[in-house]
C-alpha cells in the first residue's frame, strides 16, 4: 500500500530494491508452501497457483523467451509484463490497476473453484491452457517494443 500512487500522491512512499523484493517473494513462497502442505492444510497446492497465477505465469513465460533465445534465464532485463505494458504506453497506474485486477480475479476463480470441489487436475489444466495465451500476448508484447525502442 506504500508503493500504490494515489490519487494526490506522486510517487512511491518505499522503494523496496532487489533485496526486498526477494524477502517478499520468500515469503510468499514460505507462505504459499506452509498453507499447501501442513496437515490440516488451508488450500490446494493448485489453487496457490492460481492466487499466484500473474506472477508464476510471468515467470514461467520469461524462462520460455530467455531459453528460446539462447539467453540465461536468470539474467536481469526488461521483459517482465509490466515493462511490457509500459513499454506499449501504460502508464505506471494504469499497469499496477491492471495486474491487480488480474491477480485478483485468477486468485477469485481459484478460491471459487476449490470451493466447489472442482478436481484440481481440471484446475491446472484450465490455469495450463491461460499460460498459452498469456505467452503469446507478452511475447507479441515484446516484438512490439522492441521494435519500437529499435526505431527510437
Amino acid at each position: 500500500v506504500f508503493n500504490a500512487r494515489f490519487p494526490g500522491r506522486r510517487q512511491a512512499l518505499v522503494f523496496m530494491g532487489d533485496t526486498g523484493s526477494y524477502f517478499l517473494g520468500l515469503v510468499i513462497a514460505w507462505l504459499a508452501i506452509r498453507l499447501t502442505m501442513n496437515e490440516p492444510r488451508a488450500l490446494a497446492p493448485i489453487t496457490a497457483v492460481w492466487i499466484l497465477g500473474v506472477p508464476l505465469a510471468d515467470t514461467v513465460a520469461l524462462l520460455v523467451r530467455r531459453t528460446a533465445r539462447g539467453r540465461n534465464p536468470f539474467r536481469a532485463d526488461r521483459e517482465h509484463v509490466h515493462h511490457l505494458l509500459q513499454g506499449l504506453g501504460l502508464r505506471h497506474g494504469a499497469v499496477v490497476a491492471w495486474l491487480v485486477a488480474v491477480s485478483l480475479l485468477m486468485g477469485t476463480i481459484g478460491v471459487l473453484a476449490e470451493r466447489a470441489d472442482v478436481p484440481e487436475y481440471a484446475m491446472f489444466y484450465v490455469y495450463a491452457a491461460l499460460w498459452i495465451p498469456y505467452y503469446v500476448c507478452s511475447s507479441w508484447c515484446f516484438r512490439r517494443t522492441s521494435a519500437m525502442t529499435q526505431r527510437s
